[in-house]
């Protein structure tokens, strides 16, 4: 019996606990106007921010602090903006890069299911605030028949990895991407990588792929999974393998991201493809009006 006393007190004051808020507040599941509930935002505070489209670029990790990171990229200036997230956030985020889809739907997934159900989608997360150190997000959700919104607080990790599953709209505050943080990116390793950037997703192929193919090649292959919007309109299709960008050999995803983040203003990236057996010759430029200032990944 001592060995269930813990329990027993424990599961006591729990009770206790929940009957005296249950006193406090007899219907807790309906807020009423005065208490509003506490998960939602006020848009207007954060619709006074400056805000910048982003997107999703990669998930790697901070060599500084061995923490995971996504990469978001500034669709206006080019530039990369790192959050740092937890392990569980970052697979889920790597998961819907890789369009893995599990037997059973994991959080994330569950929650756009949900979302949807109810007769919602979402419509933007938001990256609007840094508070000592802590990424502060928020998602708006917008009902299809009604047109009616509501922002909800949220970590940024959780927005993103929704809003990967979702195409919703991502945009960060500009004091985010001024804030210049120290950190050195860690791809993920070569076989595991996968990129989107300017409507392409990447990822990396086996060398013995190349035999598939009708290529010779002895070193990892890059591989366009999915060409969308800009990259599309330049004819890049999906299967097509990037054999070299910028006169550049691709080994990675990431090989093809580092060099298109240092592109400037109306220039170019020169592409070498391998599509039904044939090389083929593309030009691909910057797919946002700034110029890129780069980054050492």
């Amino acid at each position: 019996m001592a060995a269930k006393a813990p329990f027993f007190l424990l599961t006591s004051a729990l009770v206790f606990f929940t009957a005296c808020k249950a006193e406090n507040n007899p219907n807790p599941s309906s807020p009423s106007p005065e208490r509003p509930s506490p998960h939602l935002v006020d848009a207007e505070t954060i619709e006074t921010k400056e805000l910048v489209p982003a997107e999703i670029a990669t998930v790697g990790m901070d060599h500084l602090t061995g923490a995971p990171i996504v990469l978001l990229r500034d669709l206006q200036e080019g530039r990369p903006v790192p959050i740092w997230i937890g392990i569980a956030e970052a697979q889920a985020i790597i998961r819907g890069l890789h369009e893995i889809h599990m037997p059973r739907p994991m959080t994330h997934d569950l929650l756009a299911g949900i979302i949807s159900e109810t007769g919602y989608e979402v419509k933007s997360i938001v990256v609007h605030s840094l508070d000592q150190g802590t990424y502060l997000g928020a998602l708006t959700l917008q009902h299809r028949e009604t047109g009616e919104e509501k922002t909800i607080d949220s970590r940024p990790s959780d927005a993103l990895a929704l809003a990967i599953r979702t195409d919703a709209k991502i945009l960060v505050a500009k004091e985010i991407l001024l804030a210049d943080p120290d950190f050195e990116f860690i791809p993920a390793p070569t076989g595991e990588q996968v990129v989107r950037v300017a409507g392409l997703t990447l990822v990396s192929r086996d060398p013995e792929f190349a035999s598939e193919i009708d290529l010779e090649r002895d070193e990892p292959l890059v591989k366009v999974r999915r060409s969308t919007g800009f990259a599309a309109e330049f004819d890049i299709r999906e299967g097509d393998i990037i054999l070299q960008a910028g006169n550049q050999e691709l080994t990675s995803p990431n090989d093809f991201f580092r060099l298109y983040l240092t592109l400037g203003e109306e220039e170019h990236l020169s592409l070498t493809l391998w599509r039904d057996g044939m090389e083929i010759e593309l030009n691909l430029p910057r797919d946002d009006e700034g110029s890129g200032e780069g980054i050492d990944i």
